[in-house]
């Protein structure tokens, strides 16, 4: 499978991503998580998105921000379809 990846700091890509998770995990535990953390923008968030290159499906994702002092970067969160589960692509 052919895939393109793309970058965002747009708040609606993010939100992508985290409810591609939520909808993962609730169908897998049959358990809801607190609506309360439903995805927040930080100041420097970003995105990595995956797509199929040629039918434009959205296939994952990763979240994060980051801060300049101390210089870190926080993994908020990531997923990957079910497509690509196993290929490695999540490691």
């Amino acid at each position: 499978m052919t895939c393109r990846m793309e970058y965002s700091e747009s708040y609606s890509d993010m939100e992508l991503v985290h409810d591609a998770l939520y909808s993962f995990n609730l169908k897998r535990t049959g358990r809801a998580f607190d609506a309360n953390v439903k995805a927040k923008k930080l100041e420097r968030s970003e995105a990595l998105l995956l797509y199929g290159s040629g039918n434009n499906e959205f296939l994952g994702g990763i979240v994060w921000h980051w801060l300049e002092e101390p210089h870190k970067v926080f993994v908020d969160y990531a997923f990957v379809s079910d497509t690509l589960r196993g290929a490695g692509l999540g490691q």
